[in-house]
């Protein structure tokens, strides 16, 4: 089941690229041209593009029955190993015998509302994550 980013995230994103252009535009008149074009050549369409990652093109979290993946983030990977998964107010737990939950590295603030519903629904109601 792939949860994508919030909507607001691509919003963000995008803002903050055309204000950095907007910006570095101004300086290049006002102080260093040199310095403010190169930023904001750079950094303005990096951020533009990185909000536009957020339009569905990347996910935020890719679950599985067995793997839990965060493809902006690999290190966040966890393997599942047997336990199941539970909600814990606005986080994603995974539950093994004998051992304390631990807490995934999934945030329901920077889930999309409708595949994060879907993905409580699916562990609440037992049928896993696997879509």
């Amino acid at each position: 089941m792939k949860v994508r980013f919030a909507p607001r995230f691509r919003i963000y994103m995008i803002a903050a690229g055309v204000a950095t252009m907007l910006v570095c535009l101004v300086l290049a008149f006002t102080w260093s041209p040199e310095i403010a074009i190169i930023i904001g050549a750079i950094g303005g369409p990096g951020l533009i593009a990185y909000g536009w990652l957020f339009l569905g093109r990347v996910p935020y979290v890719v679950l599985t029955d067995a793997m839990l993946t965060v493809p902006i983030q690999p290190a966040h990977g966890r393997t599942l190993g047997g336990g199941r998964l539970a909600v814990d107010g606005n986080r994603l737990v995974i539950i093994r015998s004998g051992e304390k939950p631990r807490k995934l590295p999934v945030y329901r603030w920077y889930s999309h509302p409708d595949d994060r519903a879907a993905v409580v629904e699916a562990i609440t109601h037992g049928g896993g994550p696997s879509r």
